[in-house]
């Protein structure tokens, strides 16, 4: 664990101070109160992330933390300035109090200074070429191509699964991806939807799991971490569906689901959602047409959707390097 200063600068039409302001862990301060090199960084970031900030008059919000990298660090910052500024808003109704992405970390140990450049993961151009001499149907005009319950579902999520992709707050992006999951098969207010989850990232159970292959279980057993695993994403999407619930029926902020096992959630979020999404899109190409069926083949559509070097190498992979990671977090 490093000691990091995580400061960022406050949208324009925001707030100004003559004095620094100390709520618990964050400190609100005014421009005037800068150094030299932060004042340099501040400009940098700002430069490079092509924002307009009144830099010499917007206010600084900052605090010292305690992680295992720079992106822990400004994710736990950012979590402590959201709910200073939740409560400060109350006091200032006509004021725009928001985070920019503008700022710099400090790492205490050294006193070195680095602006913040990068918002998060980038996306960049792809280029599609055709593969044949001849125009093929791509995975996008076969669902068009079909007007049914399960195609409909499968349209619901993609909209949750592109959302997740690009929101940068994790948190949000485990609910919009547990989202995609309930638009695929969630059929009333009780169904639960994590075993699809489980299925699909190479844990079947249930009466569906008789029609599996015996071979390919056997296969995926062989991996020593399968018993274990299998415990730990049962514990996880409960805990991932109760938040799930509590956020949108008890109004939990984004940021009371943090810290232990976030970068678990992610995980099984990311690698659930989208093979859930390929095991539907194999169901509606061979004429499956809602999700009672699907369940009722789900055994068979097992066998066909999901690889097991793919379980092995990347789904086991990802998981078991999540929890390590996590685990390091909370030394």
């Amino acid at each position: 664990m490093k000691d990091y200063l995580v400061a960022k600068v406050l949208e324009n039409r925001g707030l100004h101070v003559s004095s620094t302001l100390v709520y618990e862990a964050v400190e609100i301060r005014s421009a005037s109160k800068d150094l030299s090199a932060e004042t340099k960084a501040l400009e940098v970031s700002m430069e490079t992330l092509r924002l307009k900030i009144e830099l010499s008059l917007n206010c600084r919000i900052s605090s010292v933390v305690s992680a295992i990298n720079e992106d822990s660090a400004i994710a736990i910052a950012d979590e402590r300035f959201e709910e200073i500024l939740d409560l400060k808003s109350l006091e200032l109704p006509l004021s725009k109090l928001e985070l920019t992405k503008c700022g710099y970390i400090k790492l205490l140990n050294t006193g070195e200074i680095r602006p913040l450049k990068d918002p998060g993961h980038q996306y960049d151009m792809m280029f599609m070429v055709p593969g044949a001499s001849f125009v093929m149907l791509d995975a996008t005009q076969v669902i068009l191509s079909h007007d049914t319950e399960l195609s409909t579902r499968y349209r619901r999520a993609s909209h949750w699964i592109r959302h997740a992709k690009n929101e940068k707050n994790i948190q949000l992006s485990i609910i919009f991806y547990w989202f995609s999951v309930e638009a695929l098969f969630k059929e009333t207010e009780d169904d639960h939807v994590g075993p699809f989850i489980r299925w699909f990232l190479g844990f079947p159970s249930g009466k569906g799991a008789a029609a599996v292959d015996s071979n390919v279980m056997s296969e995926l057993q062989i991996n020593a971490e399968y018993t274990l695993m299998r415990k730990k994403l049962i514990d996880s999407l409960e805990f991932i569906r109760e938040f799930r619930n509590d956020s949108v029926h008890a109004g939990f902020r984004k940021f009371d689901f943090s810290g232990k096992n976030i970068d678990l959630y992610e995980q099984i979020m990311l690698l659930g959602a989208h093979r859930c999404l390929y095991a539907v899109e194999y169901a509606i190409i061979n004429s499956i047409q809602n999700v009672s069926e699907f369940k009722e083949y789900i055994g068979l559509i097992f066998n066909q959707a999901i690889r097991v070097d793919d379980i092995h190498g990347t789904v086991f992979h990802a998981l078991s390097r999540a929890s390590r990671n996590d685990k390091e977090e909370t030394l």
